[in-house]
């Protein structure tokens, strides 16, 4: 039953967070399988998204704060850069599920 609260409380959590990063303002329309980088400006509360990662912007005063880089998903959802391997990962064995699923149909018509 424990496993069963955290695993609803984890879903809930990551729908939180996924839907306070749709609040972030982007100047971009934002496109599935791409990666958005996170910042906040300096001295500010206000959060913006761009396509430049901090390694790209070249020299400049530091601005503005880095606070992570997340892929869009087809689903909607946001995945931090660090977990984009376990979420693809994820993904394949989905797919390879329901292409099992698929096949097994075929066979029983």
């Amino acid at each position: 039953m424990e496993q069963l609260h955290m695993a609803a409380r984890a879903v809930l959590e990551d729908a939180q967070q996924d839907e306070e990063l749709h609040q972030v303002p982007c100047n971009m329309q934002k496109q599935p399988g791409r990666i958005y980088h996170l910042y906040q400006k300096q001295g500010s509360v206000e959060k913006y998204f761009s396509m430049l990662a901090p390694n790209e912007w070249g020299y400049q005063e530091k601005k503005e704060e880095f606070l992570g880089s997340y892929r869009l998903e087809y689903d909607r959802s946001w995945t931090p850069v660090a977990e984009m391997d376990r979420k693809d990962e994820e993904v394949a064995r989905l797919q390879q599920i329901l292409q099992r699923g698929h096949a097994g149909l075929f066979l029983v018509l």
